[in-house]
């Protein structure tokens, strides 16, 4: 393996994991991991052309090992994309047992939830990957909101909304979020 390959690869690989880690749960700490490893990507990129430039300019044959850093740059971030979706999966899959947890909670009246809604504090939540946990009873449904990512400029949130009731209610502060159910009594939502 040429020296650029065993410097591109692991550059292009770690913007990879950045790159799925943002998109697959979004928070303050992956986003910081994807802008410090972009600009890396970026040159590791422009590194992966090197070998072909000077090989062309020099008049040469090219090696098919320095199409190798290049089909990394390419193929590596194609590839990771089709991971996105079953890590996001199996996080959502790890974490959902916290958030009904905190629904058995609040519907034994453990954590006291009003027609008002409330932010629940973090110690009493206790729900894996959620930012910001609020609740509300209206119309006799409990509306719970699970905040799991900020994503997108400008952002906005992410996550899941449990609803007792067939739908969630539109006088609910939840109303207004478009949600998609994911089985019942629970809803995907971007705000």
């Amino acid at each position: 393996m040429s020296t650029v390959a065993k410097v591109v690869i692991p550059v292009v690989s770690i913007w990879c994991v950045a790159l799925v880690a943002y998109n697959a749960h979004a928070s303050d700490a992956t986003r910081l991991l994807l802008e410090i490893a972009s600009p890396f990507f970026l040159a590791a990129a422009f590194l992966a052309i090197v070998p072909i430039i000077r090989a062309e300019n020099g008049r040469r044959r090219i090696p098919l090992r320095a199409f190798v850093p290049l089909a990394s740059v390419v193929l590596l971030p194609v590839a990771s994309f089709f991971t996105i979706g079953p890590i996001h999966n199996a996080l959502f899959e790890w974490s959902f047992p916290t958030y009904e947890a905190l629904i058995h909670r609040i519907e034994t009246n453990g954590i006291v939830v009003s027609t008002n809604a409330v932010q629940i504090p973090w110690e009493q939540a206790a729900a894996r990957l959620c930012e910001n946990v609020r609740a509300e009873r209206t119309s006799n449904i409990l509306v719970v909101e699970f905040d799991t990512d900020a994503q997108g400029f400008p952002a906005h949130s992410v996550g899941y909304i449990y609803s007792y009731g067939d739908s969630i209610p539109s006088a609910s502060f939840a109303g207004q979020r478009i949600a998609g159910p994911i089985q019942p009594h629970w809803y995907y939502f971007v705000y």
